[in-house]
């Protein structure tokens, strides 16, 4: 994240000095400086540039869904999500720390309904974020929109007791 708001200021400020001197702008450096804050602040509110699934097992195809969720002997969060989604983006930081918290307790799952639309079809996500949770290959839990991690934590702490 840190790295993409820093590759944000300097697209920023690139784009504003070019901006500054087709313009034959006088003060560029204010100019500059200006742009690379925007752009700083702009990819960081906006979660980046890239996929917000990387540190996730992807799951694309009913196959994958099959072995990676309904028969894991893990329970499994879900993340149906777009690339374009900004609340997907605001959700993916409170996943990732949930992630962590319950690593090797619950795993963690993203779909992206747009490449996996049967997927979507299957489990009739109408919005995104939609995160539902799985365990022992039945639908315990399911949330619309991003929600606070005090929402998730109660299922994910039955579902991980009930582990041990």
């Amino acid at each position: 994240m840190y790295v993409e708001t820093l590759l944000g200021c300097l697209v920023g400020l690139v784009g504003a000095i070019m901006l500054g001197r087709i313009f034959k702008w006088k003060n560029v450096i204010a100019v500059a400086i200006a742009g690379a804050m925007a752009g700083g602040l702009l990819t960081a509110f906006t979660g980046g540039f890239g996929n917000n699934a990387l540190d996730f097992t992807l799951v694309e195809t009913p196959e994958e869904f099959r072995l990676k969720v309904l028969e894991s002997p893990s329970p499994v969060l879900v993340d149906f999500y777009t690339e374009t989604c900004p609340v997907c983006r605001r959700l993916a930081p409170t996943l990732k720390s949930l992630s962590q918290e319950y690593d090797g307790k619950v795993d963690f799952v993203k779909v992206n309904v747009n490449k996996s639309r049967e997927l979507g079809g299957m489990f009739k996500i109408q919005g995104v974020p939609t995160v539902i949770l799985f365990s022992g290959g039945q639908m315990l839990e399911r949330w619309l929109g991003a929600q606070p991690m005090t929402r998730y934590r109660p299922a994910l702490n039955r579902v991980s007791a009930a582990q041990n």
